[in-house]
Formats: C-alpha cells, structure tokens, sequence
C-alpha cells in the first residue's frame, strides 16, 4: 500500500471552478485526479513541463511543444503496454479500465 500526503492548495475561484468541471468530466473524484496531473508533471523533462506551466521562453515554445507531445505519445504507449490505459467514452459515459475505492473525505 503506497503512503498517501495531503496537501491544501489555494487558488482562484476560476481554477477551482475549471477543476471541479475537470473531474465531473472525467469522473474522476478530486484526490484523484490531483494526484494523476501531478504524477505527470513531475514525469516530464524541464522544457515539456514549463510550456504547461506557461513559463518557457517564447523562442523555445515550438520545440519544447513537440517534445511534449512525443512524451505523451509515449505515456499513452506505456500504459498500453501495462494495461493501465483507460478507455475512451462518448461523452456521458463513464467507464474505467480499473475500479478505485471511492474515498470519502473532503476534496473527493
């Protein structure tokens, strides 16, 4: 069982709003989805992560845009080879690959 850090995080009311749409769609409860975006972006290289971030010089954007995308190629191969991919719905629909534990405490 992997040990679990909980984190309080501000941010705007635009944000939170966008984060909660974010999970509804995905049906995704917060804790999770948290977790999986900042998995990810700590997985990317410096470059890949500062064209998310929106902090990478604009003459390096192009470059660095690409190199993000191969990384997500390559993410999106990787969990096909582990059998972790989800797969994709109609809009609507909700279905996981793998059943999570629903948690039951704030944020989720």
């Amino acid at each position: 069982m992997s040990t679990r850090n909980s984190r309080m995080i501000d941010m705007s009311d635009e944000a939170a709003r966008a984060f909660r749409h974010a999970c509804e769609l995905e049906g995704m409860s917060q804790k999770e989805l948290a977790s999986r975006m900042f998995e990810w972006l700590a997985r990317l290289d410096r470059e890949s992560r500062q064209v998310v971030l929106g902090t990478i010089p604009l003459k390096y954007a192009p470059d660095a845009a690409q190199s993000l995308a191969e990384q997500c190629v390559k993410l999106v191969k990787e969990r096909e080879e582990n059998g972790t991919l989800e797969q994709a719905t109609p809009e609507g629909e909700k279905k996981r690959v793998t059943k999570r534990k629903k948690s039951r405490g704030r944020g989720g």
